[in-house]
Order: structure tokens, then C-alpha cells, then sequence
């Protein structure tokens, strides 16, 4: 066995144990997250968005140096959502938390699948499109919506300055609203015209 082979093999050891290490971590972050909802009590939900962060952020490095790209790519997509929401870009809410949770299952089979070297499972891409559609409508109508303006701070200033929106029922279905008439004005924009060409 060469070196270069037993080196890949001892790095995808770590991996296999970090990653199902940071993946209980994740799961455990996201049943906090979903008692702040159904409370709305926590112990500091700014460093709970701020855990799930890191642990993707990790996974997302670690899966990358070994060219396991769609554990890679996935990973990414749900730390950008954990980005908005840390940043007070999105509010905390039910189909946010149920995006990461399904995220975190995908992203536990495509590890297993990876190590045993086995096809990515079913449904990555749908999911992939989904947290897209979910983060992009944020994206563009956080600043308008939120009224936010000013300099982007470094990880470490916004995780000490920065708390993201308390679980208010209220002001994040408000939000929501907001942001499916602003989609569907988007969706009815991009469709084309029915009108004859002059």
C-alpha cells in the first residue's frame, strides 16, 4: 500500500469521525433552535446560529480537501442560510429550521455515501434548489425589508455585535408574507409575454 494511499484512507478516517461528531453537534443545535420557536426562550440564540455555522463551515473545508464535492456543495448552501440568519437578514422560523434539519439528514447520508463510496443519495439536488430559492428572496430583500445599510463586518465582530431576530410568530410570518408576494411578483415578471411580436 503506498503512502499517498494510506494517507487518503487515514484523512477519510478523520473525517468520517469529525464529520458524524459535528453532525450530532448540528442536530442538537437544531433542536434548540426549534424549542426557541415553540417557546421563545434560549439560552443565546445568537451562539447557537453561530455553532451551526462553524460546524458547517468545518465540514465544508474538511469534505473539500478530499474532493467529496456534492457533501462540499450542500454544506456551503446551508451555512449561507446560517450567514443570514446570524447576520439579522432572516428571521427565525419554522421552514427555516425545517430546511436545515432536512439539510443535516442529506448531508449525513452523503457522508455515509461518500466513505463507502456509493452514489450520492436521491434528492440532493431538489434540496440544493430549494435552499437557492429560500436564501436568494432573503438576499435581495433583506436590505429594503430590514432597512439594514452600512459596512460588512468580519465573522468575529458581527458574531460579538450581532443577535438574529427573536422567534416572534408575528413578525416572522409578516416577513414570510412579504417575501411570497415579493416571489411571486418575480415568478409572474419572468414568465413571457403571450403578446404577438410587431
Amino acid at each position: 500500500m503506498s503512502d499517498e494511499l494510506f494517507n487518503r484512507e487515514e484523512f477519510i478516517s478523520y473525517f468520517r469521525d469529525e464529520a458524524e461528531e459535528l453532525l450530532q453537534q448540528i442536530d442538537a443545535d437544531l433542536l434548540k433552535l426549534e424549542e426557541t420557536l415553540s417557546s421563545g426562550q434560549s439560552d443565546d440564540p445568537a451562539e447557537i446560529v453561530n455553532s451551526l455555522f462553524r460546524a458547517l463551515h468545518t465540514i465544508k473545508g474538511s469534505s473539500g480537501m478530499l474532493g467529496f464535492i456534492d457533501i462540499q456543495g450542500l454544506a456551503h448552501k446551508l451555512e449561507n442560510l446560517c450567514d443570514l440568519l446570524r447576520k439579522g437578514h432572516m428571521p427565525l422560523s419554522e421552514s427555516c429550521v425545517d430546511i436545515l434539519f432536512t439539510g443535516r439528514d442529506l448531508l449525513t447520508d452523503l457522508v455515509e455515501a461518500a466513505i463507502a463510496e456509493k452514489d450520492a443519495p436521491l434528492g440532493v439536488d431538489e434540496h440544493t434548489r430549494k435552499i437557492d430559492q429560500f436564501t436568494s428572496i432573503y438576499e435581495e430583500t433583506s436590505q429594503v425589508i430590514a432597512g439594514k445599510t452600512g459596512e460588512e463586518l468580519s465573522f468575529e465582530e458581527e458574531t460579538a455585535a450581532e443577535t438574529p431576530p427573536a422567534a416572534n410568530a408575528s413578525d416572522a410570518d409578516a416577513f414570510e408574507a412579504e417575501v411570497a408576494r415579493l416571489l411571486a411578483e418575480a415568478q409572474q415578471k419572468s414568465q413571457p409575454s403571450s403578446a404577438p411580436a410587431a
